[in-house]
């Protein structure tokens, strides 16, 4: 009992520690659409900045997203920014991704074959930078939808900050399974943090100088990762730019797989253990630490309320009032990443497990097959991450 009492105590205290690691975008009081002049952040932080009309291409990697495409798309069209490049990177989609694309007014591109030592997504990316003409280049998954002052923030953001902003967009949610995310969303999150840490960027949307982008090598630098946004984030760092990541509440979001359980076990399990594996030392034992102790929390109280402790009424309370702890915690936390229900919280042992679970095939799949796949195509993952994806 109290080493449970210990793990859960610890653990609980690096739940704080992991959720302040990433702030939300700034909401910069922008002031005109061509130019930031003297102008202030969330944070009272002035702008100062030249009155040149900003040059801004959206690059979007699109495999088989005829379901989502049009909202990223209709969005764009809202967007206070004047001219904004838009290109759509059909890579080889089986459905109506590409003509849905150009009716919505984006210039698509045909992805060539998949070169060999390529994974899907990085060859797309790669492709559209090269067509791409605007200063400012942002990369957009297709399931991204924009407020619409969104790029404007993303402008202002990467501006002042410099090098390579990334942001990880709120998680919208509309039926019960996908609740099941809360604790991916949070160790993403915990894992990326807010770019000191060179943990690399998220990746659904990234911004960047064009010409930084080209310098560092771009998606090229990073073709056989699986993690692209992971290592494109360290590549910056390598290169002396800052890398900045953000959180996307009340601004920018997506839904990630509304296609049922089996889409959100295929895409979350890709992909995390090769994340696990590229975490920092000091956040992955803080994240194993709080993961231990929700575990020890839901312990303490099955035992206390099984009857375990006796007559110690005072180690029943403490069980309890564990779970809450750890429950008030999860709640204020996931406020900030998700729209996830007050229950999911509450109930935190069924995504708690279910992220055990798929995390634990994940490790399989990355370091004893050596394979993930996605959307129809798989990757060999070796020391060289050769393969398609």
């Amino acid at each position: 009992m109290s080493l449970s009492m210990i793990w859960a105590v610890f653990g609980w205290l690096c739940g704080w520690l992991l959720q302040n690691r990433v702030s939300r975008l700034p909401e910069w009081d922008v002031l005109d659409e061509h130019e930031w002049a003297g102008t202030k952040g969330a944070h009272g932080a002035s702008m100062k900045k030249n009155a040149a009309p900003i040059s801004l291409s959206v690059i979007i990697p699109a495999r088989n997203e005829a379901a989502n495409i049009g909202k990223l798309l209709h969005s764009l069209g809202q967007q206070k920014l004047p001219s904004v490049e838009v290109i759509v990177v059909d890579d080889g989609s089986e459905d109506a991704t590409a003509s849905l694309a150009a009716a919505n007014g984006a210039t698509v591109i045909r992805a060539e074959k998949l070169p060999e030592g390529w994974v899907g997504k990085s060859w797309a990316c790669w492709t559209g930078a090269k067509s791409a003409q605007g200063e400012l280049l942002v990369f957009l998954d297709a399931d991204v939808e924009l407020e619409n002052d969104a790029l404007q923030l993303l402008a202002a953001s990467q501006k002042e900050a410099g090098g390579l902003v990334s942001v990880q967009p709120y998680h919208r949610m509309e039926r019960a399974y996908e609740q099941l995310s809360a604790f991916f969303n949070l160790i993403v999150v915990a894992s990326v943090g807010d770019g000191d840490s060179r943990a690399g960027a998220f990746g659904p949307c990234l911004i960047c100088r064009r010409d930084d982008y080209f310098r560092i090598g771009g998606h090229e630098a990073v073709r056989g990762k699986v993690l692209e946004h992971f290592e494109l984030g360290r590549a910056f760092s390598s290169d002396q730019m800052p890398v900045s990541n953000f959180m996307g509440y009340g601004r920018i979001a997506f839904r990630m797989y509304p296609d049922g359980l089996s889409s959100l076990f295929r895409g979350w399990s890709k992909s995390f253990g090769a994340g696990a594996a590229s975490t920092a030392p000091f956040v992955a034992c803080a994240v194993s630490l709080w993961l231990a102790g929700a575990f020890s929390a839901v312990s303490l109280m099955l035992s206390s309320l099984a009857g375990q402790v006796k007559a110690d009424y005072w180690l029943l309370g403490i069980g309890i009032a564990s779970y809450a702890a750890y429950s008030l915690q999860l709640a204020l936390w996931l406020r900030n990443v998700g729209s996830f229900k007050w229950w999911t919280a509450l109930l935190y042992p069924l995504p708690l497990g279910l992220f055990m679970l798929f995390f634990v095939y994940s490790l399989f799949s990355t370091f004893i097959r050596r394979k993930v796949a996605w959307r129809g195509r798989v990757v060999s993952i070796g020391r060289r991450e050769r393969g398609k994806l």
